[in-house]
């Protein structure tokens, strides 16, 4: 009985790693310009209440998605998207970049080490003169030192008709 009982706890485990590992983007220099949809969960707040606090502290509330391009729709609803990144490259820079033109406003959250490193929000009234990359879409610079990790929050606004 001692036998089953450690067979299925180690089933249980292994699948839990398998599902850890499934969210986590290995960031190498082949993975430019791909998209990372099947590495992302997401979360849709139709309370528009639940903020960056709660929704870090609750991975229930997100959904793996199985796109490459995940279509949160436009609604008025908050979109939360959650992926974490390991750098195995040389750089200290990753580019993120959002190319969807009908998106009113993205926050950028990142953790370090379970503690909030940064948050900056780029929004459709944003002269483009003003943001980093002088772009219409939403581009966010994460810095990850190689070999180290970082997991982000996208809170996403789409609520044109």
């Amino acid at each position: 009985m001692k036998y089953i009982i450690f067979f299925l706890f180690l089933i249980f485990f292994v699948h839990l790693h398998s599902i850890a590992d499934a969210q986590l983007i290995h960031f190498t220099p082949d993975i430019v310009n791909k998209f990372i949809g099947k590495k992302v969960s997401a979360f849709t707040d139709s309370s528009n209440k639940i903020g960056f606090k709660d929704v870090s502290q609750h991975p229930e509330f997100f959904h793996m998605q199985s796109e490459d391009v995940p279509n949160l729709g436009i609604s008025d609803a908050n979109n939360w998207i959650k992926f974490s990144i390991v750098n195995e490259s040389h750089s200290n820079k990753i580019i993120l970049n959002l190319e969807y033109p009908d998106i009113d406003k993205v926050t950028l959250y990142s953790l370090k080490n379970n503690l909030q490193a940064d948050s900056i929000t780029i929004d459709e009234g944003s002269p483009i003169s003003q943001r980093v990359y002088k772009h219409q879409f939403y581009i966010f610079n994460l810095s990850v030192a190689p070999r180290d990790s970082i997991t982000c929050f996208l809170l996403i606004r789409s609520s044109k008709r």
